[in-house]
């Protein structure tokens, strides 16, 4: 009954119709076959909770970063819009910034420039 819902939910996106109407489709098609197998007395295949328990902690593991960057990049673009009119100088400067670290890799001084940082601002983080 899986396999059949998948290949409908295949099916109907093949469409271009909505998503949510493929998810209804999927889950409606499945709870039919389910009952189908019932009333007529064959043993269903049973998945496991494990499993499914784990894969539920995984897709909320990886989505929730996604739905959280989405809500924090409306906020930060209502926010890019104040500096706007610095941002020619933002991007010259950011320009002249690479060609200094691209020069300093070229001639192998990022040892120096390090050193003089740390003389210039004697923290050390404690190891």
């Amino acid at each position: 009954s899986i396999a059949f819902g998948f290949a409908l939910a295949a099916l109907v996106l093949v469409r271009r119709s909505h998503p949510l109407e493929t998810v209804a489709l999927a889950f409606g098609t499945l709870a039919v076959l389910d009952v189908a197998t019932f009333v007529a007395g064959v043993e269903p295949i049973v998945l496991y909770t494990s499993p499914v328990v784990l894969l539920f902690a995984y897709s909320l593991g990886l989505g929730i970063p996604f739905l959280v960057t989405a809500i924090l990049l409306t906020t930060t673009f209502e926010a890019l819009r104040a500096p706007g009119r610095y941002l020619h100088v933002i991007e010259k400067g950011g320009g002249v910034f690479l060609v200094i670290m691209g020069t300093a890799l070229l001639f192998d001084l990022v040892f120096r420039l390090n050193a003089w940082i740390l003389q210039v601002v004697p923290v050390r983080p404690a190891l």
